[in-house]
């Protein structure tokens, strides 16, 4: 470990000079400590299934030289092993055999994406040089040994991916220097520890993916170097803490998919950082907050299948970065802002299944990017604008359950790319423009209860027989009115 090692202030020359006169009682040492280590390494390989990787492991070879094996000089002049990485070598097999106190010199123990399993042996914590740990993505059962608290100097500690079941032990918040924990996609249980929030130099925290409970500790909000937070899919309860609004370097910030109530906090609006913010399928109530327009940053903001209420405000146009916008599901009312027709690099905007009223925006056309716009089971009104003509990148088109009405403006002959196209339920009448789907990608297309008597005449011009390409695999025309099925598909 480079923290560690000796640094000499000697001149290089002269260094090796010393080495040379002083070699054969190095060799003496370094035998003897290399030759412990490397037998520790080859009992524990033994136990491994799947080491074919480790064929360079072997005793007519330095321990230096075996593959994911390095070696560096201590302070009193030994050669030791100080990392082990074997990460991705297809090793399976438990870290019962793994001697531990043999490999004390270790400042990285890597060995993640590999079918590891059985429980973490508490005597890990006897790696007490160690910097970096991480079992990610093996097998291990059991509980997170509390006597990895101990291990003083670790920086970097990632047991995420595994089938762990414990509670997260309160001893983590001893590992002063940490800045990095990942324990995401375990069976994690209990509360989170509210003695995390004296990690002071933690900036990467990843919890997501457990079944832990209770609520958020508000001493998270001490935290203030933490650049990613993330607690999604858990079963959390209660508020959001105010505390968490002092997190202002935080880039990344989830909570989705937990029991979470309450209201969503105007403090968000001091995250100026922030690129991606999610809370959603939570049970959030309350208004939208104005302040949320500050996060300028944003990439992806996902607020959905929540209880907020209110109008969407309009500081969301202000949002310019945004390419994910997703506000559905939720009680949202009054019309859709015309400022959202600023965020031209969203590709996917989602305020379906709310109250939303009025009518569509024209300022939409602006979102020139768009691949996927989904108003529908809203309470929208009048015609579509014609600006929806500019989305030709649009692929997945639903308005359906609104009150929307008038003729399809033929300006939708532009958009060529559609694969789902969903207008079902309105007050639609005229003709359907012929070239809807004169690209041949449409696969779905949903129409019924809209476009009434007049479609049948279309129908009967041949316009609908050439646009029905073959490979739709769902056309609902049904309610629709249509006459003269002879007429329209003459043999």
């Amino acid at each position: 470990m480079p923290s560690r090692l000796y640094r000499s202030s000697l001149p290089t020359n002269l260094l090796w000079l010393l080495l040379v006169l002083l070699s054969p009682f190095l060799v003496l040492v370094t035998a003897a400590s290399l030759g412990s280590q490397a037998r520790a390494l080859l009992h524990w390989k033994s136990t491994l299934q799947g080491g074919q990787l480790l064929a360079s492991w072997n005793i007519d070879s330095r321990p230096c030289n075996w593959t994911g094996v390095a070696c560096s000089v201590t302070r009193k002049g030994r050669l030791v092993i100080t990392d082990v990485h074997l990460p991705d070598m297809s090793l399976a097999g438990p870290l019962d055999a793994f001697n531990f106190s043999s490999l004390g010199s270790l400042a990285t123990l890597n060995l993640s994406c590999n079918r590891l399993n059985g429980t973490i042996p508490p005597a890990i914590a006897t790696l007490s040089q160690l910097v970096t740990l991480d079992l990610t993505g093996n097998l291990f059962v059991g509980r997170i040994p509390i006597e990895m608290g101990s291990m003083k100097g670790l920086q970097f500690l990632s047991l995420s991916q595994n089938q762990i079941m414990s509670s997260v032990p309160p001893s983590l918040s001893n590992l002063s220097d940490l800045t990095h924990l990942d324990l995401r996609q375990n069976k994690l249980r209990g509360a989170i520890p509210g003695e995390l929030g004296r990690l002071e130099k933690l900036r990467f925290l990843e919890l997501g993916d457990n079944q832990l409970s209770g609520s958020i500790p508000p001493g998270l909000g001490n935290l203030t170097r933490l650049y990613h937070l993330a607690l999604y899919e858990n079963q959390l309860t209660g508020s959001i803490p105010r505390q968490l609004g002092d997190l202002r370097d935080l880039v990344y910030f989830s909570l989705s998919n937990n029991s979470l109530t309450g209201t969503l906090l105007s403090t968000l609006g001091n995250l100026t950082k922030l690129q991606y913010l999610f809370s959603w399928r939570n049970h959030l109530s309350g208004f939208i907050p104005f302040e949320i327009g500050n996060l300028i940053d944003v990439f992806n903001l996902d607020l959905s299948s929540n209880m907020l209420t209110g109008s969407i405000p309009f500081s969301l146009g202000n949002m310019s970065k945004l390419n994910i916008l997703h506000l559905f599901d939720n009680e949202l009312s009054g019309s859709i802002p015309p400022q959202i027709g600023n965020l031209i690099d969203v590709f996917n905007l989602d305020l379906s299944s709310n109250m939303l009223t009025g009518s569509i925006p024209f300022s939409l056309g602006n979102m020139c990017k768009l691949n996927i716009l989904h108003l529908y089971e809203n309470k929208l009104s009048d015609p579509i604008p014609p600006s929806l003509g500019n989305l030709r990148k649009l692929t997945d088109l639903r308005l359906f359950t609104n009150r929307l009405s008038g003729a399809l403006p033929s300006e939708m002959n532009n958009i060529i790319g559609l694969t789902s196209l969903q207008l079902s339920n309105n007050n639609f009448s005229g003709y359907l423009p012929p070239d809807i789907c004169k690209g041949g990608a449409l696969s779905y297309l949903a129409m019924y209860e809209d476009v009434r008597s007049h479609i049948a005449t279309s129908l009967k011009k041949g316009y609908y027989r050439s646009l029905i390409p073959d490979q739709a695999k769902h056309v609902i025309l049904h309610c629709m009115q249509l006459k003269s099925w002879v007429e329209v598909f003459p043999e």
